[in-house]
């Protein structure tokens, strides 16, 4: 996930992509449902739930004035040393370090499956519905 951010900031600054005003940040595994999402300029948008005592790394909404550092986890932790142990402790000491301001929302998503792939959730080929709406 850590390499995956870092190329997304690559291609982004690479490709000139920049222009737009917010950015969804998400696993290609998931789909997410809700006509409400919280685009709030200071604020990186996380939703409620698999913090695994950190933050969610599944899914974020970023501003244009903090999508290029919200992305620089992997500098991050080449310029501290600091590695927690697993990626969503670490994105919570990242944005914390950071001074950004995660605000939280209420989910409902999917989680797209194939045969013997495994999930946190479920061993299920398929669509699975993860989380009721709320």
């Amino acid at each position: 996930m850590i390499y995956y951010r870092w190329r997304l900031k690559e291609d982004l600054i690479k490709n000139n992509l920049l222009h737009y005003d917010y950015y969804i940040v998400t696993r290609s595994d998931n789909i997410y449902i809700n006509s409400n999402f919280p685009f709030v300029q200071n604020q990186i948008s996380i939703p409620i739930g698999q913090n695994f005592r950190g933050l969610c790394d599944r899914f974020m909404i970023v501003h244009k004035s903090n999508i290029v550092e919200s992305l620089s986890i992997i500098e991050f932790i080449y310029e501290t040393r600091i590695l927690k142990s697993h990626i969503e402790k670490m994105l919570c000491f990242f944005f914390e370090n950071k001074g950004f301001h995660v605000g939280r929302f209420l989910k409902n998503h999917f989680i797209i499956m194939r045969p013997n792939e495994q999930s946190g959730t479920t061993n299920r080929p398929g669509v699975f519905l993860n989380f009721e709406y709320k």
